[in-house]
């Protein structure tokens, strides 16, 4: 056998035993001690916090993720603004308040273009109805699909209906760009 052809399969294996005894042994000896180091901390870590706490802790994160979530769910999607007329009539209806006008208008809703994650929308509805429904739907508007956020409200009374009020409500809609929130959960690691 030629030992110029023997060389090469040496030197391999030669090369394969230094970089497990050089490199591969100590760094998986280096691991091991660090895990055993890890436990360690943490063990110490469950003396000095009661599971107790931890559990309490875990319920209040639970309980603002929630919350989190059912702010975000209420907050109107931009892709579907062409259709907030008909959302806040449908709303309106539910507390027999007949929506006379929102603005800004179909057209200028159909401009309305964010970039952001959230932003606010300044809009303004006009109702008509009685004091006891206007009322109630106060007292619902936090359960609303809808985040509203009211600024300024005007009640006159309708000079055309007996009993009727013309109530306009001056506020901010806040606006999800679903797209852009999309586009952030991908890029978080």
């Amino acid at each position: 056998m030629n030992i110029k052809s023997l060389v090469i399969p040496i030197i391999s294996l030669l090369l394969a035993v230094a970089w497990i005894v050089l490199i591969y042994m100590p760094a998986s000896s280096e691991i091991t001690q660090l895990d055993l180091r890890y436990d360690e901390l943490l063990e110490k870590q469950r003396d000095i916090i009661s599971p107790l706490d931890i559990s309490v802790l875990r319920a209040k994160i639970d309980s603002l993720s929630a919350g989190l979530q059912r702010r975000l769910a209420s907050y109107y999607p931009e892709d579907k603004l062409l259709e907030m007329g008909s959302t806040l009539e449908r709303i309106g209806k539910e507390y027999n308040l007949s929506m006379i006008s929102v603005s800004p208008d179909h057209e200028s809703l159909s401009l309305f273009i964010s970039n952001q994650e959230i932003s606010e929308l300044p809009i303004n509805v006009e109702y008509n109805g009685r004091f006891q429904d206007l009322t109630r739907f106060f007292d619902n508007m936090s359960e609303f699909p809808i985040a509203y956020r009211l600024k300024r409200t005007v009640i006159e009374k309708d000079p055309e209906k007996e009993g009727y009020l013309s109530i306009l409500l001056k506020g901010i809609v806040v606006i999800k760009n679903t797209d852009a929130l999309d586009q952030n959960t991908t890029e978080t690691p």
